[in-house]
């Protein structure tokens, strides 16, 4: 191999940053996943709890969380209030009265 058409140092400097994309920033994403599935990992540091801020900043502005994780669905049911709540019970006992879809999900019980 010719050594003027390869640069040693540069290769270097890419395989170590290939490794650390490769390594750290899955894990990252790992962490942030799991506490986003249970709140309480990581003994509750405060800039991980991302999700129950969404809900609670969404719904103080007039938004409703869409698509959140179940985690915070009950907090989520109840931003809509207990009329919205009374009408979503009154749909899934209509639609479902064995309550074997979805059960307990949305805040419904």
């Amino acid at each position: 191999m010719n050594d003027e058409l390869v640069n040693a140092s540069l290769v270097k400097a890419w395989a170590r940053w290939a490794l650390v994309w490769l390594t750290f920033f899955p894990l990252v994403g790992v962490l942030i996943s799991i506490q986003l599935h249970n709140p309480e990992f990581l003994g509750g540091i405060s800039w991980f709890t991302f999700g129950d801020e969404v809900v609670t900043e969404f719904s103080a502005e007039g938004y409703g969380s869409y698509r959140i994780n179940t985690a915070f669905m009950d907090k989520v049911a109840d931003t809509y209030g207990p009329v919205q709540g009374s009408i979503n019970r009154r749909l899934k006992k209509a639609l479902d009265p064995n309550g074997i879809l979805a059960p307990g999900k949305s805040g419904i019980r």
